[in-house]
């Protein structure tokens, strides 16, 4: 949640931080007691859904994460990744499993004529799931990859969250083959080397630099960028995201 206006007066401070620890208490015990229970972490989202006596307040919000992201990651932290179910200790390669199914389905022509069923039904997780099996099947076949592209999509449209929308959009981009979205291994050594040396002295430098590497970046991403790479200590977070290169300098 958060994202939205200051807080004002003691009170309403005091109210606001109790329901975001409120909703984060939710669906931390909601996730754990569930996975006690046996339900398996994939399934955890399927089985908690935010009140609305926490609903009520503008702060628990999912614009930027999603409520139905946060139980598998929950499950995953405190008890590792096995679900305790012994069918999921082995399971076969995808590409593998995916052709099964297909040949299971009647072949690739079946599958993809009830993905294209389930786009107008606007089904749009079991046209992504098909599509899956399709692409897993056949990863460089323009018309899968494609279908693929579309359920990814229509699921980022109707996410309310942004960084599971971004997932979705940046996927189906690199699908239709829009393959230049962040900066490459070799050019993220090369911006570390710059600026250990001093070249690049604000985050500004760094988006500047690199859309002359072809790659655009907003202020925030190359923030982020900076944070992975260890150069925050280089580069003071600014009062503002348009505050000037010389106020962001080192």
């Amino acid at each position: 949640g958060g994202g939205a206006k200051p807080l004002v007066g003691k009170d309403t401070i005091r109210e606001m931080t109790n329901a975001v620890i409120d909703a984060a208490s939710f669906i931390y015990d909601q996730s754990i007691r569930l996975t006690n229970q046996g339900v398996r972490m994939q399934e955890l989202r399927h089985h908690i859904v935010m009140p609305q006596s926490l609903l009520k307040y503008p702060y628990i919000n999912e614009a930027y994460g999603q409520f139905d992201t946060w139980p598998q990651a929950i499950a995953a932290h405190d008890l590792g990744w096995f679900s305790g179910h012994a069918e999921d200790l082995h399971e076969l390669p995808r590409a593998e499993l995916s052709k099964n199914w297909i040949e299971l389905a009647g072949g690739e022509a079946a599958v993809l004529k009830a993905y294209r069923t389930a786009m107008e039904q606007k089904r749009y997780l079991w046209a992504k799931d098909l599509a899956v099996s399709l692409y897993d099947a056949a990863p460089g076949n323009k018309d899968y990859r494609q279908a693929l592209a579309d359920a990814f999509r229509a699921l980022g449209q109707y996410s309310p969250g942004s960084i599971a929308r971004h997932f979705y959009i940046a996927s189906a981009r690199s699908l239709e083959g829009e393959s230049v979205h962040t900066l490459g291994a070799v050019q993220e050594a090369a911006l570390k080397a710059q600026a250990a040396a001093g070249e690049l002295r604000s985050i500004q430098d760094g988006v500047t630099w690199a859309a002359a590497q072809g790659v655009p970046y907003t202020y925030w991403g190359m923030r982020w960028v900076y944070v992975r790479l260890g150069l925050t200590h280089k580069v003071p977070r600014p009062r503002h995201p348009q505050v000037s290169a010389a106020a962001q300098t080192a």
